[in-house]
């Protein structure tokens, strides 16, 4: 995972609890590299769950609702920096308007100019199945297999877009992929 998400991790935890509980966490976890991460750079996996394990039992919160919190507070951020690395002229005849445009257009745009910076890494994948005016169905796949995160991110895009929408998860525990249904709530 890139050192990226890691900082915004320990960001988001140092934001809601102080420097001192993200010390703690890190000292905690036994991490490689003693929680020290640049952005760039690709780290293990195991450490970022090692992370979240280590900050749910520590501040007691269910790690469900922790991913969930962390994956919303950190989409603004994450879609600051990707609409500063993608090539507008490129997609100018798709604009971005809704959090449904933003959603159905992240396979496309995304791996395409995140590759170009970072060719090895691995993305997870939001493969659209239906949309329509009210929904949006969503198979989310990736080998890291981090749905509650999933989740917070695609409610911080809703918010971001200042949209009222709900956001169902369905597990397919025989595939490891996760069934997201996005729809308007109904008046």
């Amino acid at each position: 995972m890139r050192g990226l998400m890691f900082n915004y991790l320990l960001e988001y935890i140092e934001s809601r609890h102080g420097y001192g509980v993200v010390d703690a966490i890190i000292e905690e976890s036994e991490l490689d590299n003693d929680g020290s991460y640049a952005d760039g750079g690709m780290y293990k996996d195991a450490d970022f769950i090692k992370l979240i394990a280590t900050t749910s039992e520590t501040l007691k919160i269910p790690t469900i609702q922790f991913l969930e919190s962390f994956g919303k507070q950190t989409f603004s951020p994450l879609y600051k920096k990707f609409m500063t690395i993608y090539d507008h002229d490129v997609y100018k005849q798709n604009t971005i308007s809704s959090a449904f445009d933003f959603i159905v257009m992240l396979n496309t745009i995304h791996y395409k100019e995140v590759t170009k910076l970072y060719p090895d890494s691995i993305f997870p994948h939001f493969d659209i199945i239906n949309r329509n005016d009210s929904t949006l169905e969503v198979i989310y796949r990736s080998k890291r297999h981090l749905p509650f995160l999933a989740k917070g991110l695609l409610e911080g895009c809703i918010a971001y877009f200042d949209e009222v929408l709900i956001v169902e998860i369905q597990n397919d525990s025989k595939e490891k992929n996760t069934h997201f249904i996005i729809r308007k709530e109904r008046a």
